[in-house]
C-alpha cells in the first residue's frame, strides 16, 4: 500500500476502533466502526479515507512514524521526457546505447538533450522556441 498504512498501525499498536472513529468523527461526523473497518480494508470494499481524516490518525496515534515517512524528495532531477516506440524500436535503441557505453536509457537522453541545448540553444542555455 503506496499510502500510510492505518490498519497496521492500528494493530501493531492495539488501538481501539472506536478511539480511531473518535478522532475521524471530529472531521467527518457520520463516521462509524462499521465504515471505518470497510475503509481500512479498502482493498475488499473500494473505500479510502481522506487524507486529511488519514493523517489526523496517525498525528494523533503514531506522530514520530508520520513525521518519518514525510521527508523531502532528495532527487535533483526532478522533471521528466517520455516516448512510445514500438517493440523492436525499443529493442534496437537498447541494445545502441548500450554499445555506446551508456548505462540506462535516462542516460542517454540526458545526453542527447544536453547536447541540442548547446547546439540550438540560445546565450542563456535554452532552446530557442
Amino acid at each position: 500500500m503506496g499510502k500510510y498504512d492505518l490498519q497496521r498501525l492500528r494493530l501493531s499498536h492495539s488501538i481501539p476502533m472506536q478511539e480511531m472513529v473518535d478522532v475521524i468523527q471530529s472531521r467527518y461526523p457520520k463516521m462509524d466502526k462499521p465504515l471505518l473497518s470497510k475503509c481500512l480494508n479498502g482493498q475488499i470494499y473500494g473505500i479510502d479515507l481522506k487524507s486529511d481524516a488519514i493523517q489526523a490518525v496517525a498525528k494523533t496515534f503514531d506522530p514520530e512514524g508520520w513525521e518519518k515517512r514525510r521527508e523531502k524528495d532528495r532527487h535533483t532531477l526532478k522533471y521528466g521526457v517520455r516516448c512510445r516506440m514500438t517493440k523492436e524500436e525499443f529493442e534496437a535503441f537498447s541494445a545502441k546505447y548500450r554499445a555506446d557505453g551508456f548505462p540506462d536509457a535516462n542516460a542517454w537522453v540526458r545526453h542527447a538533450i544536453q547536447k541540442y541545448i548547446r547546439e540550438e540553444g540560445d546565450a542563456d542555455g535554452l532552446g530557442s522556441a
